[in-house]
């Protein structure tokens, strides 16, 4: 409710800097977009990592603005739909990961777009199979959109989008600027290091997905 002598600019630059300020609470843990987005930048042109990034912050914008919409209490309440996406996640991570870990410096063509076929499959899979993000990101946004109004609603999720397009330019920028300190061991280090961390990520939500199946 507006505090005595609030304008309609102060209530709109609220829901704004709200949106903003959750969405890069959503956006900001490391987890396996940032971890692809960090992996990318490392290794491509700076133009390629942009497009990465960029790619990934659209696939995240659409991810808050369905949590905010509460798609991810809707797949909560179908137990099959979870089950399903969440195995393609797991199997997605621990393929990410394997390959990482394979990979040498020498093996990486910076020229194309993509490490895993279509860099927009590969964002998809990393954003929207993972059921745990819908449903964490629909109780953190949609938990504050259900007291805002359909305005108010539209700029949270404006500054929400600034948010998650500022992270994801913002990390890919500093990898790109920072990797000509490297060395092609660093790379390789760097490459494993992911693999390693996106094996984990798939296990974790692999062994989630059994312990909770139906079964």
């Amino acid at each position: 409710m507006p505090s005595y002598g609030s304008t309609p600019e102060d209530g709109m630059i609220a829901s704004l800097t709200q949106g903003f300020l959750l969405g890069l609470a959503y956006a900001m843990p490391i987890g396996s977009q940032n971890l692809y987005v960090i992996n990318a930048a490392s290794r491509s042109t700076v133009a390629q990592a942009m497009r990465t990034a960029l790619i990934f912050a659209i696939m995240d914008i659409s991810l808050g603005v369905a949590c905010i919409l509460g798609v991810g209490q809707i797949i909560q309440r179908h137990e099959l739909t979870r089950l399903l996406i969440g195995s393609v996640g797991a199997g997605f991570l621990l393929y990410i990961g394997y390959t990482l870990i394979r990979r040498s410096l020498q093996s990486v063509d910076i020229e194309k777009p993509a490490m895993f076929g279509s860099l927009w499959k590969a964002a998809f899979l990393l954003t929207w199979c993972n059921p745990h993000a819908l449903i964490d990101g629909s109780v953190l946004l949609g938990g504050y959109q259900s007291a805002m109004s359909g305005a108010e609603t539209a700029l949270f999720s404006i500054g929400l989008a600034v948010a998650s397009s500022t992270w994801f330019i913002s990390l890919s920028t500093l990898v790109s600027h920072l990797k000509s300190a490297l060395n092609g061991r660093t790379f390789t280090i760097i490459n494993r290091l992911c693999g390693i961390t996106m094996i984990g990520f798939g296990i974790k939500l692999a062994v989630t997905m059994i312990a909770s199946a139906p079964w």
